[in-house]
This record gives structure tokens, sequence and C-alpha cells, in this order.
């Protein structure tokens, strides 16, 4: 699980935003995602002990990204080398039985993508609400519009502040 560091990512990113997309972290939510699937296949009859399930979470936490490194290139498959990993830690081979590895990377992604959505949705809608003021505040501040970058129709600053908020909406 090598990453080719982004600069961008790091330099800009609030710590938290860089916890829910980091490396470790994803692979802990990985494996949480794994034991819920046992937990469900054992429910439906799958020859799964709460012992195996057990062992499992006794082991969650302990990620070791150097080894899983190994793995995948022994393996040339991420997936498949967080599957050893996880089994070698754990000493029993359960999970991923029915699983193809999308079915895991993109619940992954999905959880991860929310994280981050619930993370910036307060921050969106306090800067939402102080466009709002300076709309009202700039409606009648006149100002030259621009098309193509050269100087256009008449405009307000309030509209230029309506224009950021709409975008913010739509994203």
């Amino acid at each position: 699980m090598s990453i080719t560091p982004n600069v961008l990512a790091t330099r800009y990113a609030t710590k938290e935003m860089v916890a829910i997309f980091d490396p470790v972290n994803k692979i802990v939510k990985e494996r949480k995602f794994w034991i819920t699937i046992l937990k469900l296949q054992q429910k439906a009859g799958l020859p799964i002990t709460d012992s195996d399930i057990n062992a499992y979470e006794k082991v969650i936490e302990k990620v070791d990204l150097d080894s899983i490194d190994k793995r995948e290139i022994k393996t040339r498959h991420d997936v498949k080398a967080r599957i050893e990993e996880f089994n070698a830690l754990a000493g029993v081979e359960k999970i991923h039985i029915g699983l193809t590895s999308r079915d895991l990377t993109e619940n992954i992604e999905l959880i991860q993508i929310k994280a981050a959505l619930e993370l910036i949705e307060y921050r969106v809608l306090q800067t939402l609400f102080l466009l709002g003021e300076k709309i009202s505040k700039y409606e009648k501040t006149y100002m030259v519009g621009r098309s193509h970058n050269v100087a256009a129709q008449v405009t307000t600053l309030g509209k230029r502040f309506a224009s950021c908020a709409e975008e913010l909406l739509f994203a």
C-alpha cells in the first residue's frame, strides 16, 4: 500500500480530513466491513463460529503497512494482500467469501466520501450563511461585469456573491 504523497492533500487538508483517507484507517474500516459480513454470513447459516469472529475482532487495529506492502508485491493484488494479512493475524481464513474486490473497495470508498461530506457540511452551511449576508449587503454595489476576461455589462457585487453561493449549492 505504498503511496506517492499528494502534496496538495497534506498541505491544505484538515487533520480530520486526512484521517478519513489515512491508509491505516482505511484498512481498519475494511476489516470492520469484513467482520460485519462474517456476522451476516453466520446468521445465514455459513460455517462461521463466534470464535472465528472474535479472532478477527482482536486484531482489527493491528495494521502493519510494510507487511501488507510485501504481501502485495508477492500477490500482485492489493485486496488479496490485505486479506492474507488479516487472516494471518487472526489465524482464521473466513473473510471475503462470496465477495469481489470491488464489493469491499467501493463500500469503503463510499464510507470515506460520506464521512468527508459530513465533515464539510457544517462549514459549507456557515459559508452559505455568510455569503447570504454579503449578497444582501452588496446588492446595490455596482461593478463592471466580465465575460471571457473582458469588461462587459454592469453587475453587482451582490450578484457575484450569489454566483459563489450557487456554485456551493450545486457542489
